[in-house]
């Protein structure tokens, strides 16, 4: 897929899959980003609405940061021994009971899942 611009290129990146608009639009923000220009100068440029380029670059902002977990969702947690098992509470209720002889990439993406 070309990255060049046309005046229609708005109009068929609407075309495209959901995928590849997101990949054309994650392409364009990154592109504005290096420009230094603002989003009406790099939109015009381009022959899009600077509106939709801000939209788009909200939305990957908006995923970048729901992505990262934030430290205020943790609690302390204390121990005074080695334990044989853990157990986490997520600010939203959930627990996970951990037992001794867990793999550490397993217990990673449970706090990922759980965490939502």
């Amino acid at each position: 897929m070309s990255m060049e611009t046309t005046p229609n290129q708005e109009s068929s990146a609407r075309r495209l899959s959901q995928s590849a608009r997101q990949t054309y639009w994650r392409v364009e923000c990154e592109s504005w980003q290096k420009s230094g220009l603002s989003f009406k100068a790099y939109a015009s440029e381009r022959g899009y609405s600077w509106y939709s380029l801000r939209d788009w670059q909200q939305r990957f902002n908006r995923e970048q940061e729901s992505s990262v977990t934030k430290v205020s969702d943790f609690r302390e947690v204390r121990v005074n021994a080695a334990p044989s098992s853990y157990e986490l509470e997520f600010s939203n209720g959930k627990k996970l009971r951990v037992s001794g002889g867990f793999s550490i990439e397993r217990v990673k993406q449970l706090v990922e899942l759980l965490s939502c």
